[in-house]
Formats: structure tokens, C-alpha cells, sequence
């Protein structure tokens, strides 16, 4: 990559790659982060909320989650206890407080999100991302390369991606909308 492809990659982080990644093509065919999947999970009752507050390893989240009786797969599963595991606490009085239509916006963002807000502008989404395998070990080890170091993600923010991605990529190449194949 050039000088100058480095420093427009740069740029649109600046500017804020989220809005402009969420203004781009729908990414619908992603798998659902940990943020919409808590909702399944848990419902659209605010009595539930209070979970956010607790803290649990990804085995007890995973337990918590089945026990729900939410119809996820396994995978779906997973990559929510990933996330709580990561993400929770949040702050008490958040989530005491809050009501389904806020929640999105009470939790952090999740692996999809942020894969979405930071992959796509300075490599192809298709073969840079959606199609590589790798493991959480794998996916972190990609922040270390000069160019992802600047991606301004916390270290919390690059975990929760690492999960996410370890569990659901690569995508099957059908699954991919035809437009964003390149």
C-alpha cells in the first residue's frame, strides 16, 4: 500500500468510518453481533436489563443464554457469551434505566460493528475480511501490523472483533451479495 493510500485510509477513520460504513451497502447477510443477539436472547422486557450489570466467564454467560430458551445456534450463542463476557459490566444505572429502544445504544459496539466500521476502507471487505479464517490469536495478531495499529479501537474494542471473527468467518461465498465480492 502507498504513502498516500495509508494516509486516505487514515482519513476516513478520522472521519468517522462507522457513519460512513452504515451509510454503504446493507450487510443484512452478516451474522448478528452480540448487541441484536442479546435482544433475542433476552427480550424486549427492561426486567431483563439488569443482566448487563453482572459479570460471568463466556462458560456461565453461555449457560445464562441457553437458558433463556432463545432459538440461536450454537455459534449465535457463542459469539453473544463472547460478547457479554467482554462487554459487561455496563453501567448499573444504564441499564436499570433502560428500555429495548435504547439498549442498542447502551451496549458497546459488538464484533459486526466494528468490523463493518473499520475493515472496508483501506482493503476489500470481501477478500481482506469476510473470506479469512483465523482464530482469536490469529485475528488479534492483525493489529500488530503498522497500518491496523492505527486503527483506533481499545483493547476491550479488538478482543470483542477477534471473537466475533473467529466464530463467524469466513463466510460461505454464497452468502455474500455479488456487489461487495471483489
Amino acid at each position: 500500500m502507498t504513502v498516500q493510500a495509508h494516509i486516505l485510509c487514515a482519513g476516513f477513520i478520522a472521519l468517522g468510518g462507522v457513519g460512513l460504513a452504515q451509510s454503504s451497502p446493507d450487510f443484512d447477510f452478516m451474522p448478528e453481533g452480540g448487541k441484536t443477539t442479546f435482544v433475542t436472547a433476552f427480550g424486549t422486557d427492561p426486567k431483563a436489563l439488569p443482566v448487563l450489570t453482572e459479570t460471568h466467564s463466556v462458560e456461565d454467560w453461555i449457560d445464562l443464554i441457553v437458558a433463556t430458551g432463545a432459538d440461536l445456534d450454537e455459534t449465535a450463542v457463542q459469539t453473544l457469551a463472547g460478547y457479554l463476557a467482554l462487554n459487561t459490566p455496563v453501567e448499573a444505572a444504564s441499564a436499570a434505566d433502560a428500555s429495548t429502544q435504547d439498549i442498542l445504544q447502551i451496549l458497546p459496539p459488538d464484533g459486526r460493528d466494528l468490523a463493518i466500521a473499520r475493515c472496508q476502507f483501506c482493503h476489500s471487505f470481501f477478500t481482506g475480511y469476510l473470506m479469512q479464517k483465523r482464530d482469536e490469536a490469529g485475528w488479534l495478531s492483525t493489529f500488530k501490523s503498522p497500518f491496523h495499529k492505527e486503527i483506533p479501537m481499545t483493547e476491550v474494542e479488538r478482543q470483542t472483533f477477534a471473537s466475533y471473527s473467529a466464530l463467524n468467518m469466513p463466510m460461505k461465498y454464497e452468502d455474500v451479495p455479488s456487489a461487495l465480492r471483489y
